[in-house]
């Protein structure tokens, strides 16, 4: 009784230490939630302004290729032009630019879009003088302004008239681009009530465009001094935080700088706005916290008052002790006899229990994974292999089995991104009191394998059957509305049943491939062959009116037990496809002999001295439905070599391909030698 009355004061100090752990555990949580949230924040406005950037960049791109096609104009026809005329005649599309004008060589306004101008003097303007003295035009951002007639804020863009003779400076040509438009792009851009979106100037810092909630009109300095303006003297794109709004609180900034030009777009939220998904989740963890203190708390209590009773009943403990170790007995027959690998974590994470199944699949002996740590563990799941994309990483995995509270029940795939490499499924039973875990694996690599290869097999098969089956309907529409002559129709006929031929041969070459994957070896009619005799009878049956296959083969006779119909198709295959894809001249050497260093393997090899394959293509060679499209005259369904690789799987035999682009291709089939 004194024995479990001083147990029964653990608890709490266990309860205290789970609390403890709880809210370390969502402190650490919220600092890296917060950054978290803050790098998808700063990466999401630097793709807002990269796109924005384009666009502002393809805008002023036209408005140079405005500008220079009115200087050409300019210097054949002088600066008396009739703007306004091609405009209305849509000779001149301005749009979205306010108005396109003219200055001669001494600023006065000669030409615009705007009917009724008067001519000006604007040799004062910055965006006359700017070019005067240049040798070479070049497209001028200037400050924005407000015109003298309409009252509306516009952006000058101008271009220098250069004569290409004499190299003499012939005026200017001036866009007018409206930077209300670009504050409607930028409103599109969805930042919300505090976004802001600007367009300022690298060297005079003066703000050419702008959209916010509050305003959208230009003009405005970045004053000395600012965050903004400091990263705008910089030459990288970059992100800031600096005030901004109505109500000065901290924005996040991403720069976007226009290449070969001092201008930028800056993109910003404010902070509260890019946090708030994470104060919601950081009120729900609180909350979350604090319920799950009460009740490790209301448990702590129970437990102390179950100690207490249990206290009474030690006069029963022999007895279920036996009932325990009995069960205990019973469960761990059924963990021997499991095929999947099971491993029991203890309290301290070291495997206390294991069975063999789980020894296979790591290639660990079973004394040396009994009281390995879940690091070890981990480190011989994975060694030192990257898992895919989807798969379940090792740092995760180490996480769950790590995990100090109970968190019920984990289940993820282990696949590495390596092209021959198992996989598993793996799940982890965490115990209730928190003492430890089970761990359960399983060797999914087949399932997987079948499951992605079954899936890609019908996409291409639906696919390949749309093209046929729809060039039938549509025929047959055709004739269904009396719309084709008669003398026409045979025609129609004659696609039809092309199209239906079409479709008879895709769907028996998936018969026969799906007959050869079943590897129902019991369905082939195994005979002695003799390989160069095959080949040659194929050639003169198939072949003959070709005239360039030619077969070489090793002088003595070399057998092998096939199944003659399949091993004919296999040949027949590999010639067509080597016919295919070479010139008509060009000669097809089909080669039968002995392999050099396995003399019991007959090897029949294919060579063409056609376009070959890159590499790339190479490795798609064998997959269903894979065709080079290289070439115009090249038909078929793509399902030639893939038949050929199951024949040669069947008869337990390997297929090879070599080939160089532009030089030709080799295949290699081998079957091992009949007794």
């Amino acid at each position: 009784m004194a024995g479990a009355h001083r147990s029964a004061r653990h608890p709490f100090w266990s309860g205290i230490v789970i609390v403890v752990c709880i809210w370390c555990a969502l402190a650490g949580w919220g600092l890296w939630d917060r950054a978290v949230e803050l790098r998808h924040a700063h990466a999401g406005l630097a793709r807002v302004a990269g796109l924005l950037g384009e666009h502002a960049e393809r805008t002023l791109a036209e408005a140079d290729q405005i500008a220079s096609l009115v200087g050409g104009a300019v210097v054949e026809r002088g600066p008396a032009l009739p703007l306004a005329q091609w405009k209305q005649g849509g000779y001149l599309a301005v749009e979205p630019f306010l108005d396109v004008s003219v200055l001669d060589r001494a600023g006065w306004l000669r030409a615009s879009t705007s009917t009724g101008f008067e001519p000006l003097d604007l040799s004062e303007r910055r965006y006359f003088s700017v070019h005067q003295n240049l040798a070479r035009p070049s497209l001028h951002v200037g400050m924005p302004l407000v015109e003298r007639v309409s009252g509306q804020w516009s952006v000058p863009l101008s271009r220098g008239i250069v004569a290409p003779t004499d190299g003499r400076f012939a005026g200017v040509v001036v866009v007018s681009l409206d930077p209300g438009y670009l504050s409607q792009v930028y409103a599109k851009a969805g930042l919300g009530p505090s976004g802001t979106v600007l367009l300022a100037g690298t060297d005079d810092f003066v703000v050419r465009a702008r959209w916010s909630e509050q305003s959208s009109q230009p003009g405005q300095v970045l004053m000395p001094g600012s965050a903004l303006r400091g990263a705008l003297s910089g030459t990288q794109d970059s992100l800031t935080t600096a005030p901004g709004g109505l109500d000065d609180a901290r924005h996040i900034y991403a720069i976007q700088r226009l290449p070969g030009r001092n201008l930028a777009v800056l993109v910003g939220i404010s902070s509260d706005a890019a946090l708030a998904s994470y104060q919601d989740r950081l009120r729900a963890a609180i909350v979350i916290a604090g319920l799950a203190t009460v009740l490790v708390m209301f448990f702590q209590v129970r437990q102390f008052i179950a100690l207490g009773q249990l206290a009474s009943l030690a006069d029963r403990e022999s007895v279920v002790r036996d009932i325990l170790a009995e069960k205990k007995q019973h469960l761990r027959g059924l963990f021997l006899a499991m095929p999947d690998g099971v491993a029991v974590f203890g309290r301290d994470r070291v495997i206390n229990e294991t069975n063999t199944a789980l020894c296979d699949l790591l290639g660990v002996s079973l004394p040396r994974l009994r009281g390995a740590t879940q690091r070890e563990f981990v480190h011989w799941l994975y060694r030192g292999r990257r898992p895919a994309r989807q798969a379940c990483r090792a740092e995760q995995l180490l996480a769950e089995l790590d995990r100090a509270e109970p968190a019920g029940e984990f289940a993820g795939i282990v696949e590495f991104d390596m092209a021959v490499s198992p996989a598993y499924e793996v799940r982890i039973v965490h115990a209730a009191s928190g003492g430890g875990l089970v761990l359960v694996l399983r060797d999914v690599t087949t399932q997987l394998r079948h499951d992605r290869m079954k899936s890609h097999f019908v996409s291409a098969a639906a696919h390949e059957l749309k093209a046929p089956v729809a060039g039938i309907a549509g025929y047959a529409e055709l004739l269904s509305a009396e719309v084709v002559p008669m003398a026409q129709r045979s025609g129609i006929y004659r696609a039809i049943h092309a199209r239906a031929g079409q479709l008879n041969a895709l769907l028996s070459d998936l018969l026969d491939l799906a007959r050869i994957e079943a590897r129902s070896s019991g369905m082939l009619e195994r005979e002695r062959l003799e390989v160069a005799t095959l080949v040659r009878e194929t050639v003169a049956g198939e072949f003959a009116d070709e005239g360039r296959v030619r077969v070489v083969d090793a002088g003595v006779p070399l057998h092998v037990l096939a199944d003659r119909a399949q091993l004919t198709q296999a040949v027949r295959n590999l010639i067509e496809n080597a016919l295919k894809y070479s010139d008509g001249e060009d000669e097809v050497t089909v080669t039968v002999e002995p392999l050099p260093l396995e003399q019991e393997t007959v090897s029949v090899r294919v060579e063409d001295r056609g376009i070959g394959m890159t590499k790339e293509e190479a490795g798609m060679a064998f997959d269903n439905f894979y065709r080079a499209n290289r070439r115009g005259n090249a038909t078929g369904n793509g399902l030639g070599l893939a038949i050929v690789r199951e024949i040669v799987a069947v008869h337990q035999g390997q297929i090879t391909l070599a080939s160089e682009f532009g030089k030709g291709t080799v295949v290699t089939l081998s079957l091992p030698a009949a007794a």
